[in-house]
Formats: structure tokens, sequence, C-alpha cells
């Protein structure tokens, strides 16, 4: 069930990202527009399990793990999926549209008990290969990772306004 809410919102993500790209920039033809939402879904998914193999660590690692619990079930899932819709939707962003797929990245995403985050971190690569299958790291380890999390989270965006000025 977990790999069907996954694939779920993958392929909602590419269709709101392409929707996004199609209706605000009106550049590019199907093909262009649905192979570069694509490569924004692959990015944003990349973001999005670095985040989920953070949240898994600190929840296993932290004394207090519930204080990223807002973050992780219910900002960290849209912000992730949609990182790249912000910038090129603009002002647009604001509509009924994106709102009712914010809610349902949410409810697709939702990992209240952590089995998500537990089968995710069993397909771990990169770095993260290298820390213990029980998630439980030292505090300087989970200190670099929130701080790659939270910093792709942030200039991600801003790049993708580069992006926009070439595409």
């Amino acid at each position: 069930m977990t790999i069907v809410r996954l694939v779920a919102a993958l392929l909602l993500a590419l269709y709101v990202n392409y929707l996004t790209l199609d209706r605000f920039l009106n550049i590019g033809g199907f093909t262009q527009n649905l192979a570069f939402s694509a490569l924004l879904v692959g990015i944003s998914t990349i973001i999005f399990l670095y985040g989920k193999w953070f949240f898994f660590m600190a929840r296993k690692t932290e004394k207090n793990p519930q204080k990223y619990y807002v973050f992780e079930n219910f900002i960290y899932p849209i912000f992730c999926l949609n990182i790249f819709v912000l910038p090129f939707a603009g002002i647009g962003f604001v509509s009924v549209f994106y709102f009712v797929s914010a809610i349902i990245f949410m409810t697709l995403l939702l990992d209240m008990n952590g089995s998500m985050s537990h089968m995710l971190w069993k397909i771990r690569f990169h770095q993260f290969s290298e820390y213990p299958e029980n998630g439980i790291v030292d505090r300087k380890v989970l200190g670099n990772t929130q701080f790659l999390v939270f910093s792709l989270i942030f200039i991600m965006p801003l790049a993708s306004l580069v992006i926009k000025g070439f595409y």
C-alpha cells in the first residue's frame, strides 16, 4: 500500500508540474513540457528521499522526535513535491487547483507510524548506505543531514528561477 501511495504522489507531482509548465510558460510542446516535468519530479523525489531518511534518523536518534512531526507529515511532502511549481507559477500558485493538489499530496504521503520512512530507509543509497540499519546515528551526522535537507529545500526553488529564465 505504501508503494501505491508513493507512485500516486509521483504521478500527481508529474501532472501538477506539467500543468504548471504548460499553463504559465506556454513555450514547449507536449513532449518538451512532459520531459522537463519528469526531470523536475525526479530532482524533487531525491530531495524527498533525503528528507524522509533524515526524519527516520531523527526519529530513531533524538530524545524528542516529535519536534519534527508537523514538518515531516504536513509541510515537507507538500513543499518537496511542489518545490519547482511556485517559482514557475508565481502568484498563480494561489488557486483552488494547487490547494487541492497540496491536500492530496499531504494525504498520500502522511506517515503517522513511520512505515513509509522505514520502507524508504531500506532502499537508501549514497552516503546514507553507510549508516547503521537501525538508523541511530551520531548527532553530528544528524546535524549535517539536517543542513543538507533544509538547504536543498530552500536553494532549489531559487535555482528553478534561474532555470525559468533559460527555459
